[in-house]
């Protein structure tokens, strides 16, 4: 909350006018964290860079030259880009994790139930819920919510009401076995609302876990997650009107594993072409001097 932020930036402040005096570099995580520094960052000779990873109203409070004065602005998403003004130095950087070479089973044969998997943060309630009453128990699919969120209580209470029997949750799970998931999984769901803003523009974390384990993803239309999707061919997407079941049996009609792993591997060269930048970017900040 805001006094949450308050004691922190009184915090903070301390420490860099008055013990961290031989510090010449800052990296600002958040615009949230960016807007309280603003003062800070005005008049101070230092070199930053910020982080931005999600959208937050405190931005059109952030002069322009706050950024521009960065030595770069680290975004995850293309989208974000587009909010900066055109001398201002923007470097992707991808919300993508270091599996450690864990591998799974190939996708070359598609059984039945069909796995539409939900892995990590579970929330957009309305999303869900269209899901669960397209494929309310259809024996051809296993809706499954991997980890937790604030909208499972509601949908657990949803199913139990209309006794609907082919949803599971899992609850909590540690990272490492994540990838568990991913190999039972057909396809990974990432059905948003797309009524907020960082809904339309932000790219999940499980955009390139599903491409990292070669599984096709499902998602709705109108976002930068949906332009890369179709950019790519990396899944299904569809429209808030669409039939699901449909739209889904259809699609693992045409799937070719084969033709799939190729546009998987397509788009994590990019992702990679697109870190290494970063890391470039990072490293000859790192080496500056004041």
């Amino acid at each position: 909350d805001f006094l949450s932020y308050l004691k922190y930036i009184f915090y903070l402040y301390f420490k860099l006018l008055y013990i961290i005096n031989v510090e010449d570099k800052i990296v600002t995580f958040g615009l949230q964290l960016t807007f309280f520094l603003i003062p800070y960052l005005f008049f101070t000779r230092k070199k930053y860079i910020i982080d931005v990873r999600d959208y937050h109203y405190l931005f059109k409070l952030i002069p322009s030259f706050i950024f521009k004065k960065a030595n770069f602005v680290a975004v995850s998403s293309p989208a974000y880009i587009k909010l900066f003004e055109r001398n201002t130095k923007c470097i992707m950087s991808h919300n993508l994790y270091d599996y450690v070479d864990k591998f799974v089973k190939p996708l070359d044969n598609i059984n039945l139930p069909i796995h539409v998997s939900c892995i990590g943060a579970i929330r957009d309630f309305c999303a869900q819920k269209k899901l669960i009453d397209n494929l309310s128990n259809n024996n051809n699919f296993l809706i499954l919510f991997h980890g937790m969120g604030d909208v499972v209580p509601n949908l657990k209470k949803y199913i139990l009401d209309k006794n609907i029997l082919n949803v599971e949750f899992t609850g909590h799970y540690n990272k490492n076995d994540e990838y568990k998931f991913y190999e039972k999984s057909s396809i990974i769901n990432m059905l948003r609302d797309n009524e907020d803003y960082n809904d339309r523009v932000a790219l999940p974390n499980r955009l390139y876990s599903s491409a990292y384990f070669y599984r096709p993803s499902i998602c709705y239309e109108g976002s930068a997650l949906a332009d890369i999707v179709k950019e790519y061919s990396l899944g299904l997407c569809i429209d808030h009107n669409d039939d699901i079941e449909e739209s889904l049996s259809k699609y693992f009609e045409n799937f070719h594993y084969i033709r799939f792993k190729e546009n998987c591997d397509n788009f994590l060269n990019y992702v990679k072409k697109d870190q290494n930048l970063f890391n470039e970017c990072l490293y000859e900040f790192i080496k500056l001097k004041i």
